[in-house]
């Protein structure tokens, strides 16, 4: 919802993308079937980003006048279910080791309490769950950056909070490079990864989403051009695991990539908006990112649990299939034939 209460349904295209890039490419191999520009866009560059630049893009200034009630709403919104569900999902994982499953059991408190923040995979089959902490901690760090900054010029204060956010986010590249990417040290590597994107999108709502006139020839010519540069320049396509923050080389590259990306799919949401953007299964999905991120995972053991029936109670469906990793590893993903 923008300021003025209307549904923005270029971004809620631009969410639901960003939910079927990120379960796609939960599936392993090729993605799950799901081929959406991989080769020049490979998701593992930007999807996490795409999300993060959404909800800075429904960022509102009115948080800067109550902190208080901006950091109690965000709470409430994403750190008490973030535990409701890792509760859950801790019962889950000990009902299903008593099937004979070994994946993710063990209650403890670090496990219930700690790891949701510091880590997110501790009952692994809520393991997506763990950019929620990252996330809330990024809106409420810019936020608090924003009301510090406040006295500079109107007309300079975004492009000095643009600036400072990649500063940010360099300085966490830096940490990761030389090994800061672990425990504590995620839970920092994670925000400074995330402010960038977060900032990006206030900035383009504010800055450049008026200015974005170019006809879709001249703008993906240039986008697709600059991202076959970088491919060139680098000899291969840049993927990132950004769950752990894993930058080996001290460069802005991961940021980069991350814009273009994003850039990409931003104007391919604007054209499809006139055709789908009402669509009730987009917008379904649109507005229920957070559940299907959490659960996704489980979906998948859902549909392995149908080729376990087969293989267990018959004699020629699935035969292939592997009991031994189905209860013991929680990204394995059955494939008939291997296909």
């Amino acid at each position: 919802m923008d300021e003025r209460k209307e549904t923005d349904y270029q971004f809620k295209i631009l969410y639901a993308i960003g939910m079927i890039l990120v379960v796609a490419n939960h599936c392993g191999y090729n993605g799950g079937g799901v081929s959406l520009f991989y080769e020049l866009f490979p998701a593992y560059s930007f999807h996490i980003g795409l999300f993060v630049f959404c909800s800075g893009y429904f960022y509102n200034e009115a948080a800067e006048h109550d902190l208080m009630a901006f950091i109690k709403k965000k709470f409430t919104r994403l750190i008490i279910p973030l535990y409701v569900w890792n509760f859950t999902y801790a019962l889950i994982a000990q009902i299903m080791s008593l099937r004979g499953f070994n994946i993710g059991a063990g209650i403890t408190f670090e496990k219930l309490f700690i790891k949701p923040i510091t880590d997110g995979h501790q009952f692994q089959y809520n393991l997506p769950s763990w950019f929620v902490a990252p996330l809330f901690m990024t809106e409420v760090f810019y936020v608090l950056y924003r009301k510090t900054i406040s006295f500079i010029d109107k007309r300079f204060l975004e492009h000095v909070c643009m600036l400072g956010s990649l500063m940010i986010g360099m300085a966490g590249i830096y940490l990761s490079c030389r090994g800061y990417n672990k425990d504590l040290w995620l839970i920092i590597t994670r925000m400074a990864y995330f402010v960038p994107f977060y900032s990006a999108g206030c900035f383009y709502k504010k800055k450049l989403k008026n200015r974005d006139t170019l006809s879709n020839t001249m703008y993906f010519f240039v986008i697709v051009s600059l991202q076959l540069a970088v491919i060139f320049v680098n000899g291969h396509t840049l993927v990132y695991e950004q769950a752990w923050t894993k930058f080996e080389k001290f460069d802005a590259w991961p940021f980069v990539v991350g814009f273009l990306g994003i850039a990409f799919w931003l104007r391919i949401s604007r054209i499809l908006e006139p055709a789908v953007g009402r669509s009730r299964t987009v917008n379904l999905i649109a507005d229920n990112t957070f559940s299907i991120m959490i659960n996704h995972l489980s979906g998948f053991m859902l549909v392995n649990s149908v080729f376990a029936l087969g293989y267990r109670y018959t004699t020629c469906l699935f035969q292939d299939f592997s009991w031994y990793d189905y209860h013991s590893d929680i990204r394995y993903y059955y494939r008939i034939k291997g296909l």
